[in-house]
């Protein structure tokens, strides 16, 4: 199992502090008021991960502020907004982890879209811990993009290990396809996939 847990009532909430923009007042000669220029605003968009994958479009939906929209919100929230995602907000919901998720530092889920979760036994998601097993499963320690994605072995925080691989906006992850990779919301990157993860038996 990893060093850390998450835990729900035992997880650090990390604040985000904005920042302002100072502004100096300079005189000109003799006495004039030198004319000054405002700063070029900040591209928030320009600064942004950019999302990959054909299913991006029905991840964002049609209504709201679709995938930037997210980047302000904790990840649960944000996801549940998703009308692919449904199932996956429905699951966290059901095994209590909202907030454990929603107030954890930096974090990467790879979220199943709703039609992978239809394909789960109705008996593993109605089981408390065989579905916190799961969800600990799709979660991996650390924001996890492209540059993670091509190779490699990622822990999870149920302690197993996911394979990845793929290049070029094409990944996989456990033998799962991002459909949508690289979406940014408050504390974690989301990619979505298209089965669950299921841990392996002990």
């Amino acid at each position: 199992m990893k060093g850390y847990v998450l835990a729900a009532g035992a997880v650090m909430v990390m604040g985000v502090a904005g920042c302002g923009g100072a502004t100096q007042d300079a005189a000109g000669k003799g006495g004039k008021a030198a004319t000054s220029q405002a700063p070029a605003a900040v591209s928030v968009s320009a600064a942004a991960p950019q999302t990959f994958g054909s299913g991006c479009a029905a991840v964002q939906g049609s209504a709201g502020a679709g995938l930037a929209g997210m980047a302000a919100q904790p990840v649960v929230t944000a996801l549940a907004d998703s009308p692919e995602l449904t199932s996956f907000a429905s699951a966290v919901r059901k095994a209590g982890m909202v907030d454990t998720l929603d107030t954890a530092p930096e974090i990467t889920v790879f979220a199943p879209s709703n039609a992978a979760w239809a394909a789960v036994k109705k008996s593993d998601l109605d089981d408390g811990m065989i579905l916190t097993g799961i969800l600990m499963n799709l979660i991996v320690e650390g924001r996890q993009g492209p540059a993670e994605l091509g190779s490699g072995d990622l822990e999870t925080l149920r302690g197993s290990s996911l394979k990845v691989a793929g290049s070029d906006g094409a990944y996989t992850v456990g033998g799962a396809r991002i459909l949508c990779g690289n979406i940014s919301t408050g504390n974690a990157t989301v990619h979505v996939i298209d089965k669950v993860l299921l841990p392996p038996e002990e």
